[in-house]
């Protein structure tokens, strides 16, 4: 291939804790036994646990359901919900899987 024709592929942006930085962000939550509420985690494949953020209520509902509990946060606390929570990745808009 002549050198003046590579072909280069570029990944897609990779969106980070920082994506939230500014906005109100929308995570699904449930109450616990003791008062209070926590934010809801999920066990991936490889036994990461992820911590579910959404960009509006609306993004919530289609990927959670009607029925699913939630909490708003400032986007700028993100980083300490995800430490507190002991999160190891953060997914964005990501509907949870059909249960069978």
């Amino acid at each position: 291939m002549p050198s003046d024709q590579l072909n280069v592929a570029v990944a897609p942006a990779v969106l980070g804790p920082e994506y939230g930085e500014g906005r109100v962000l929308y995570l699904p939550a449930a109450s616990l036994p003791a008062g209070g509420v926590g934010v809801e985690l999920r066990t991936l494949v490889d036994d990461r646990l992820a911590l579910l953020v959404y960009t509006s209520k609306e993004a919530l509902t289609a990927c959670c359901g009607e029925r699913q509990g939630w909490v708003a946060i400032s986007g700028d606390g993100l980083h300490e919900v995800r430490y507190h929570a002991g999160a190891d990745v953060v997914l964005w808009d990501e509907p949870l899987p059909e249960v069978a």
